[in-house]
């Protein structure tokens, strides 16, 4: 296992227990937002199923409301638009 592989899965392990610690189901659907990437992985029970290519704010990351940044931290999805 090379040495980022090895860094990913010990990343995927802990946001993992995170979830269940937080009372998460073990199939719930999970979305990891990368913003030094610009990537958003998607992950349902405890596997990675599909990497995005994402954008997040031209204003940078942080929790001031308000700002128009992108927001650290968990977060639940309350709504979904289109299919």
């Amino acid at each position: 296992m090379s040495p980022s592989s090895k860094q990913s899965e010990q990343t995927r392990q802990t946001l993992f227990a995170e979830a269940m610690r937080r009372g998460l189901p073990e199939d719930a659907l999970l979305i990891v937002v990368d913003t030094a990437s610009q990537q958003a992985r998607l992950y349902s029970s405890v596997r990675l199923q599909k990497t995005y290519r994402i954008s997040t704010s031209k204003f940078g990351i942080g929790n001031q409301f308000g700002s128009n940044r992108t927001p650290l931290g968990w977060h639940r999805v309350s709504q979904r638009y289109g299919a």
